[in-house]
Parts: structure tokens; sequence; C-alpha cells
């Protein structure tokens, strides 16, 4: 473990730094839409307006009121501190998660690059600086660390805890009582049944409690049976929208690029076996995912990056396996900087909405389509690549 302390450094020092020079060349914006709700939220407690489901997730509100009061900073200073940090940890455990999954350093460095190029981990979180969904990743992260490293129930208190943050926490949750049920019936031990017990109760309590205990003056809970029952027709609108369906799709696909990027027939295969002994946690992962999104609400495309862990999981075992080049690594980050825009500031919602919605492509079927055809170009770039790359060695061989 002591030897271990320089890479530990390093790699604080550069998520910390990766972070502060994307904040240099990010703008950012004033609290609006859901974002608006979290810092009254952070500001008044619960004694401002409560309004569902941002009453819910009072978690890195709370973090920060409590920081402000502790410290000389204000309520601003610290609500955008704790999603720095939070950024930043998101970063580290890409790279740990990758370490833990037998990663080299350079392939646990890739990984967290493309983490941190994905620009709803690090780059959308600084500019809309009032959303949750930062620390959100960060502790789904940390709860799929821990159970990479075999701690089960860790990570199911981890996650539970995190239901307070986000609803998508339900994800490593599950993974860790189905898990948790697994190493239970196997041992045979009244402790890991108690564990197990004590784990499915913290969760259930955190997230059911705070829907039937905390009193609700308005609703935008996107189906909300207590106090919108007609948003219940949207369980079976959802899946027949076309529009949203395509959203859903095109949010997969454009999040899955760096993946799509590197995939081959022959590596697709490989995967495929070195993936089988994750697959009862993938498949829970895959569907709660999906389900979350179907039904979250509107920002499907937010919703569809919490499959974070799963792509961490994925690019390892891609680069384990599958003999990518250097040349592969760095097209991918490459790519991934353009089509995620890095290179362009991010229009301000409060001045210019129309520009900053169509920014990332995602919402109606038309901008979905040029996103996916953005996307397209670049898988074709890489194919092309792959395939000069290829004729040249064997020419060579010849």
């Amino acid at each position: 473990m002591r030897a271990r302390w320089p890479e530990v450094l390093l790699v604080l020092g550069a998520a910390a730094a990766f972070v502060l020079l994307v904040d240099a060349f990010t703008g950012e914006t004033a609290p609006l839409w859901d974002g608006k709700w979290y810092f009254e939220l952070a500001q008044e407690g619960y004694a401002g307006t409560r309004m569902a489901p941002f009453l819910y997730r009072p978690g890195m509100p709370f973090l920060a009121r409590g920081l402000a009061a502790a410290s000389a900073l204000d309520l601003e200073t610290s609500y955008e501190l704790v999603g720095r940090v939070a950024a930043a940890l998101t970063l580290v455990l890409a790279y740990a998660g990758a370490r833990t999954l037998q990663a080299s350093r350079s392939h646990a460095s890739f990984v967290a690059l493309v983490v941190g190029l994905t620009y709803h981990h690090v780059r959308f979180p600084l500019f809309f600086w009032s959303l949750v969904d930062v620390s959100g990743y960060a502790l789904l992260m940390l709860s799929f660390w821990l159970l990479w490293r075999g701690w089960t129930m860790r990570a199911g208190a981890v996650a539970a805890a995190g239901l307070l943050f986000k609803e998508m926490l339900l994800i490593p949750w599950c993974v860790a009582l189905a898990e948790g049920l697994r190493s239970a019936r196997r041992a045979r031990s009244r402790w890991r049944w108690a564990e197990l017990a004590a784990v499915a109760a913290l969760g259930l309590a955190l997230f059911v409690v705070p829907r039937l205990a905390l009193r609700v003056d308005h609703t935008q809970q996107w189906i909300d049976p207590l106090h919108k029952p007609e948003t219940l027709a949207r369980l079976w609108e959802a899946p027949t929208s076309f529009a949203r369906c395509s959203t859903l799709v095109s949010a997969c696909l454009v999040y899955w690029m760096p993946t799509l990027l590197l995939l081959t027939p022959a590596r697709l295969r490989l995967l495929a076996r070195e993936l089988r002994p994750h697959a009862r946690a993938l498949t829970i992962y895959a569907g709660l995912l999906l389900l979350l999104a179907m039904y979250g609400g509107d920002n499907i495309a937010v919703f569809v990056s919490y499959s974070i862990a799963a792509q961490v999981l994925v690019l390892v075992q891609l680069a384990r396996v599958g003999g990518l080049a250097r040349w592969e690594l760095l097209g991918t980050l490459a790519c991934l900087f353009f089509f995620q825009h890095f290179h362009r500031q991010i229009p301000d919602p409060s001045t210019e909405r129309e520009a900053y919605l169509v920014f990332y492509g995602l919402g109606d079927p038309a901008t979905n389509a040029r996103r996916l055809l953005q996307a397209a170009g670049w898988l074709a770039a890489m194919g092309a690549a792959r395939w000069l790359v290829d004729r040249k060695r064997e020419r060579a061989a010849q």
C-alpha cells in the first residue's frame, strides 16, 4: 500500500488540475430550471418552497449549506466548491476503478480521460453548477469501486446514502443487494444475512420515507402518483413516443461513442467473453438505467450518463484483451474532444435558450438525427484510419 502513495497523490493532483483547467475555459450560468430549486433548497432548507422531486435530493444542497455555515465562504462559492471536488473525485474513482479491474496505469489514465472529456461529468457541471448530478456520479463510481474490490455491503451502504443525492444510486444499491444475496446464500452466515437486511432497510428507508413524510407544495416530478395521479398515464405513453424513444437511443449511442470508436468484430467477441463474470451486474445495471431514463423525466441524456461505471468496466476489458494501439487511444480522445464540443463555448441558456438546447443535439427527432450523423462521421473516420494502418502493416509484412 505504501508503494502506491506516489500514484495516489499523482492521480489526485492530475484530477484537480484537469478540473481547474476545464473550469478556466468554461463559463457558468446562474441557477435555472432544476438548478433553481436545488439552490433554493441550499439557501432556505425545507423552510422554502417544497418542490418535488428536488426536495428528495437534499444531499448536495445541504453539503454546500453546511460548508458555508462552517467557513467564511458564501453559499454560491461553497456550492461550486462541492461540485468541483465531486468532479475531481469522479475522475479519481474512474482511475481507481480501472486499476482495481487490473488495467495498467496508461489504460487507467485513458479511461479517466474519457470520463473527463464526456461533457456530463466535468464540463457541464462546472457550467451548470447548481445541478446535483456531479455528486451522483462520484457516489455511483465510489459504490462500484467498492463492489469491484469485493466490499459488497459497503458499496450497498454508500449507494443507499447516495439516494439522498440522486435516485440513480438505485442502480449500485440493487447490484450490491443482488451480489450480497448470492454471497449470503453461499456462506450460510447469519451475519451476512443481517448485513444484507440492514443495507436493504437503509436504502428503502432513505428512498421511501422522504417521499411519504415530507410535505410537498408543488411537483415537477415526471411521474408522481402521490401528488399528480394523472401523470401515471406516462407509464404507457412514454414507450410509445417515437420522440422519446429516439432520444433515448441517440443518448445511448452518443454516450457510448468512446467504446464504439474502439470496437471491431474481433474485439466484440473477446469483450463478450471477458464480460461474462459481470453478466448479472450488467443486466441489472442496464435494466434499471433504461427504466429510470425512460420514466425519469425529460433530461434523458443526463440519465444515460449514469452508465459511467458500465463504460469504465467495458473500456478496461477492451483495453486488456483488445490489443489497442496507442494511436487508437489518442484518436479516441481527440474525437471525443471535438465531438463533445470542448473547443466551443456553451451557450448561456439565460440569453441563448434555443442555442443552448440544441448545443449537444438531443431532444427532437431532427436534432437527434443530426447528432447521430455527426457520430457516424467520427466512427467512419476512425474505421478508415484503422483500415489504412492495417494496410500499411500488411505491406510492411510483405
